[in-house]
């Protein structure tokens, strides 16, 4: 009886030193119903994703921003201030994870009816999955939102130059 005890410990010791050292084993993260349903409806069909970060004011120019699409509007009138990059299935595919990863596909406002609310106004849309966040009007808002702060690592370099380029000007703005 003792000689099995002291193989299995044994056992137990070189099975636990067999781990490569340093090395963490990732655990699935455990989303809410909530996000595992935008998350399954969203990846569903990635062909017309869209992540925008827009300011929306009506006063001046209407709205600046940037945009990153899965496709890119063809008609140019469907243009406008808000700075638009095309990205792969792939990229909307990290970004609808980095969301649900985040926590904040479970803290959604609901749109105002009518025009998009003053202020800045984030949004995420694939197939029938939608998720806004309202953040006021404080230009500064956007660099503090702790959301976003990694979007950048989830793109590509092409795409987080863009989102770079964005911030740099939000802060430029924000000393206007």
């Amino acid at each position: 009886m003792h000689k099995t005890v002291a193989l299995l410990m044994m056992l137990a010791v070189v099975a636990g030193c067999s781990r490569s050292p340093g090395v963490a084993q990732e655990r699935p993260l455990a989303l809410s119903a909530r996000s595992n349903t935008f998350v399954k409806t969203a990846k569903a069909e990635l062909t017309d994703f869209g992540f925008r970060v827009v300011y929306v004011t009506y006063e001046g120019p209407k709205r600046f921003g940037v945009a990153f699409l899965t496709a890119l509007p063809e008609d140019a009138s469907q243009r406008s201030a808000v700075t638009l990059v095309q990205i792969d299935e792939a990229q909307a595919s990290r970004l609808v994870d980095y969301f649900a990863r985040s926590g904040m596909l479970d803290k959604t406002d609901m749109p105002p009816p009518g025009e998009p609310a003053s202020g800045w106004n984030v949004s995420l849309d694939s197939n029938d999955a939608h998720a806004l966040w309202l953040l006021g009007l404080d230009i500064r808002a956007i660099l503090d939102a702790g959301f976003l702060r990694e979007v950048g690592k989830t793109l590509d370099p092409v795409p987080a130059k863009h989102w770079q380029t964005f911030l740099n000007d939000v802060k430029k703005r924000e000393g206007s």
